[in-house]
């Protein structure tokens, strides 16, 4: 098989697959709201060089969890 029927055949599989699923299949995101502090609702926040501790480091980061 020459290299360029080996990409020829790769090409026609990418683009196969992306046909299947693409437009049908979306994820969808979770409608997640910050939860109060509750009973600690009332109380100083914990302040450490300019952030918020009482928020959880994902939140505060921006990072987004798998």
């Amino acid at each position: 098989m020459t290299p360029e029927q080996r990409e020829q055949i790769m090409t026609q599989h990418a683009s196969g697959r992306a046909r299947k699923g693409g437009s049908q299949m979306r994820q969808a995101q979770l409608p997640l709201a910050i939860i109060t502090k509750g009973r600690f609702d009332k109380s100083e926040p914990t302040i450490h060089k300019g952030e918020d501790l009482d928020i959880p480091t994902y939140v505060r980061r921006g990072v987004a969890l798998n």
